[in-house]
Parts: C-alpha cells; structure tokens; sequence
C-alpha cells in the first residue's frame, strides 16, 4: 500500500456509481487503476467486500468483464507468421515449419487465448477470474473434442477447429502460470493458493489438455487426409497439388509427435512440468 491505511471501503464507494448503470468497463478500469496504485487490498478478501459493496449480481458482472475482456494485441489469439508472411508457405512450396503451414503462430501476450493477460486483473480478484476462465476453457475443450467434423469439411474449416481446441489449451497453461506465481508468496505476497488446491489446478489442467491434444491429434489426421485428397483431384505435378500434397506430409508427420513441437501447437511449456509446487 502506497498510503497509511487501506483505502478499498472508498474505492468500493466510487464502484458503486459505475455499475449501478451496468457500465462494467468503467468498474473494471477503476479496480484495475486502484490495484496498480497501491490503493487497495490485493488479497482474497477484496472479493467480500466487492461483494457485500455492489452485490452478488453486479459484482458476477464485473469479473465476467475480467475474465472475458480481449487481448489487445491480436485477432483471435494469433498473429501472422513472420517466416511466411502468413502464406503458409513459400514461393518453392515449401511448408513453413515456423507455422506448420497455418500461416498463423500465437499472440506472445496471451499465449493464444485471445484474452488479456492476467496482470490487467486486480491481484485480489485473479483467483475469482481464473476459476472463471479454467472453467470455460474445460468446458470448451470438452465441446470441441467432441466435434466430428463432416466428411467434405476444407482444410481451411479443420484448421480453424484446430485453432480454436489449442486457445483453451492456452488458458489451462496460463492458469497453471498464474497459481504458479500467486502460490508462492513471491515478493513478499500473500500466496494465493494452498499446495492442496494448487494440486487440484494442475491435475484438472493436465486432464483437460490430454482431451484437447487427443483431439488434435484426430483433427490433422483428418486435415492431412483432406489435403492429400485434394492434391490427387489437382494432380501432385501441379504446382497446387504439389503444395497440397506437402500439407498433406507434414500434417500427418504433426499428428505423430509427441507434443506437436516445433509448431504452433506445441504443448505449451506450463503443461509439461514439472508440477506446481
């Protein structure tokens, strides 16, 4: 705190002019600015006192804006490959291995989410917008790898369910991140989480991804096929059906890796290990 005492009951007095027209986005700038100023308490119990301040409802408001407000610094949670231009490929019909041919590679800011990161979140509320978002994120995964894709889907459509399987996979990694480092009490902190509910995180984020890459895995296969398919109706000599029929490779060499590494589906580094201590 950057004053003698705690100035959050008059923060929470200002909050309620903000939401009691239902403008969030005013709510969640004045939480985000208090926080950065010192202004408020940053543990757990700032989520009570929002709470009995403006009420059940608007304060389920206020973190859903939190939870859910987008990246700032991308369009989906990507961004065009340097390496190919956002071709996929290059002149030669050579596949890009930066982008495994998607032409497309992950925001460096959101890992992919399309989310913003959890530093724009007042540190006593991020435990409140991570259950939010790991919810959503398991949830989804759970949706999407339950999608059977029809048998005339394009490349272009199974690349988007690609996509869209490995953003949640983004927010499991970075929920891991975030427990990680309010877990531990860094910099003189109140540690956020028990070792207990910090174990709880991590297995729940780990099953989740095991359901995400098992559908991966099934989605390229789907895509490798599709494009091998269609490079035998150009003809393989052709210059497109050459480049379809190089997709088709490394999609199916991509689907066998272990951890879809050296692509923009790699397993991102949270979800390896070692577990959360």
């Amino acid at each position: 705190m950057t004053f003698d005492e705690d100035k959050t009951p008059g923060i929470l007095q200002q909050l309620r002019a903000s939401v009691a027209s239902g403008n969030y986005k005013d709510a969640v700038l004045l939480l985000r600015h208090a926080d950065a100023g010192g202004r408020m308490r940053a543990d757990p119990g700032v989520l009570r006192s929002l709470r009995k301040a403006v009420g059940e409802k608007k304060t389920s408001g206020i973190l859903d804006a939190m939870a859910f407000e987008v990246c700032r610094y991308c369009q989906g949670g990507r961004g065009l490959c340097e390496e190919c231009e956002g071709k996929g490929v290059f002149s030669d019909g050579r596949v890009c291995r930066a982008c495994a041919g998607f032409g497309l590679v992950r925001c460096p800011f959101c890992n992919g989410t399309a989310l913003a990161g959890y530093d724009f979140v007042p540190r006593g509320l991020r435990p409140a917008v991570l259950a939010l978002r790991l919810a959503h994120g398991d949830k989804r995964i759970n949706d999407l790898s339950r999608v059977d894709p029809d048998a005339d889907a394009s490349p272009k459509d199974l690349v988007r369910l690609l996509l869209e399987i490995d953003r949640y996979r983004g927010i499991l990694a970075n929920a891991i991140e975030q427990v990680r480092i309010q877990g531990s009490g860094a910099s003189g902190e109140t540690s956020m989480y028990s070792s207990p509910i910090r174990s709880r995180i991590l297995a729940r984020c780990e099953k989740a991804n095991d359901r995400a890459e098992e559908a991966l895995r099934s989605v390229l296969d789907r895509l490798a096929k599709r494009c091998a398919s269609k490079a035998e109706r150009l003809g393989k000599s052709t210059p497109k059906g050459s480049v379809y029929a190089r997709r088709a490779t490394a999609f199916g060499r991509l689907s066998t890796t272990k951890r879809f590494d050296d692509s923009p589906l790699a397993t991102p580094r949270a979800l390896r290990g070692p577990a959360v201590s």
